[in-house]
């Protein structure tokens, strides 16, 4: 599959980092397109399970992720006001969800 650019990730053109994402972005295997993922035990396997949500702006690719959590018994939910990319867009709340989260 072709690289896309940072944009289609949410990170603007002109953010300081676009240039050095473009420069890390690797196609992805369409393998993964391709064939499914079979999973031994239950998602989560016992454990808490939480999805975040990446909401400015969504990423168009996740909705049907996100339609199928939202149905799910089990998972808490949480949103971050950051582009797909959050580790890259903002750090600090990533890494302060996750110190929550456990």
């Amino acid at each position: 599959m072709p690289t896309p650019p940072p944009t289609a990730f949410g990170i603007p053109e002109g953010h300081s980092l676009t240039d050095w994402v473009r420069r890390r972005i690797t196609p992805h295997p369409a393998g993964t397109y391709e064939s499914g993922l079979k999973l031994e035990h239950p998602l989560g396997n016992g454990r808490p399970r939480t999805y975040v949500v990446c909401t400015n702006p969504l990423h168009p690719p996740m909705a049907g992720a996100r339609e199928w959590v939202a149905k799910q018994d089990g998972w808490a939910w949480q949103e971050l006001a950051t582009g797909h990319d959050a580790m890259i867009l903002a750090p600090t709340e990533v890494a302060l969800l996750l110190s929550a989260v456990g």
